[in-house]
C-alpha cells in the first residue's frame, strides 16, 4: 500500500508514478490521438484522487480505481462530444456546386442510385456505411453507437461494401439493358 503518514492515506505523486504512463498508454490506445489522451489522462488523476486519497485501498484496488475511472471518464468524452448523424441525403460534395449543370445532373443521378442502392440493404449494413464511410466515424466509435464489437462493425462494413457493389452492378447491368 501507498501510505502517507500525514493526514490522507496515500502519496499522490507516487501513484502518479506508478500509474501515469499506464494510464496514458491505456487511453491512447482507445483514441489514438496524443493531447487527448494526455487529457483524459489528467482528468482520471484528478477525478480518482478526490475520492481515494482517504480510503483504504490495497495496491490493487488503487489500480482497479483508476482504469475504472480512467474507461468511464473515455466514456463520458465520448457521450459529450456525440457526432449529429447525417443523413445521407443531406450530404453533399462542396465542390459540386462549383461544376456545370450538365455534371451537377450527372451527379445528382449518381446519388440518386447509390442512395437507392444503400436502400436495399440490411439496416445494420447500412447504418454502418452511413456511420463509417459518410460521417468517417472509426469503428471503434461506431461499435459503441451501435452497441456491437469492433470486429462485428468491421465485418458489417465488409459485407455492406460487397453487397452495395453487387446492388449497383445489377442496377447497371439492367439499365445498360434499355
Amino acid at each position: 500500500m501507498i501510505k502517507k503518514p500525514d493526514e490522507e492515506l496515500y502519496d499522490f505523486d507516487e501513484i502518479y508514478e506508478n500509474y501515469n504512463l499506464k494510464i496514458y498508454n491505456f487511453l491512447y490506445y482507445k483514441v489514438q490521438n496524443h493531447e487527448e489522451a494526455q487529457e483524459l489522462t489528467q482528468d482520471t488523476f484528478r477525478k480518482a484522487w478526490t475520492k481515494i486519497k482517504n480510503l483504504e485501498l490495497t495496491e490493487e484496488q488503487i489500480q482497479s480505481y483508476l482504469y475504472t475511472t480512467a474507461k468511464n471518464t473515455l466514456y463520458d468524452t465520448w457521450r459529450k462530444r456525440r457526432i449529429k448523424t447525417v443523413s445521407i441525403d443531406n450530404v453533399k460534395d462542396s465542390a459540386s456546386e462549383m461544376l456545370l449543370p450538365e455534371d451537377q445532373a450527372i451527379e445528382k443521378e449518381e446519388m440518386e442510385t447509390l442512395r437507392s442502392a444503400m436502400d436495399k440493404l440490411p439496416p445494420d449494413q447500412k447504418k454502418v456505411l452511413e456511420l463509417r464511410v459518410m460521417e468517417g466515424l472509426s469503428s471503434k466509435v461506431v461499435a459503441l453507437k451501435m452497441l456491437k464489437t469492433p470486429g462485428a462493425v468491421r465485418n458489417l462494413q465488409y459485407r455492406g461494401i460487397k453487397n452495395l457493389r453487387d446492388i449497383l452492378k445489377g442496377m447497371e447491368a439492367f439499365e445498360n439493358d434499355f
